[in-house]
């Protein structure tokens, strides 16, 4: 039943890899996070920068699926998503690590990361 809810949700909510997707993975989980695993399957929404919910986050991960949905903004780029911060989330769920704070010193990677991104025009 997941398996359903969550392909249902994918076409619902996303075309596919997104303009750069595949080279920001490439630099991001193979390179900066020297994964070996396969990375979660990402699920774009095209919204103003906000999914749902009174927070408002720009992306949200579920550990137990391993996917991620992130707010894609029109004419967006990967470096101005919450795809490395979701990534990392990833991560850690491949570590067994659970870091809902951010407090690990990792985190204060994401930017400089995003904004390697950012430098190959990602």
């Amino acid at each position: 039943m997941k398996r359903l809810i969550l392909l249902t949700l994918v076409s619902a909510c996303s075309d596919g890899y997104r303009l750069g997707q595949r080279e920001a993975e490439t630099i991001v989980w193979y390179g900066e996070f020297r994964q070996t695993e396969k990375p979660p399957l990402v699920v774009w929404e095209d919204t103003d920068g906000c999914l749902e919910g009174a927070r408002c986050p720009a992306g949200l991960f579920y550990p137990d699926e391993y996917w991620a949905k992130i707010a894609w903004r029109s004419k967006g780029r990967i470096s101005a998503t919450a795809y490395v911060h979701e990534l990392l989330h990833a991560k850690h769920a491949l570590q067994n690590i659970y870091d809902p704070d951010h407090e690990l010193p990792e985190w204060r990677e994401a930017e400089r990361i995003n904004e390697l991104l950012k430098s190959q025009g990602l």
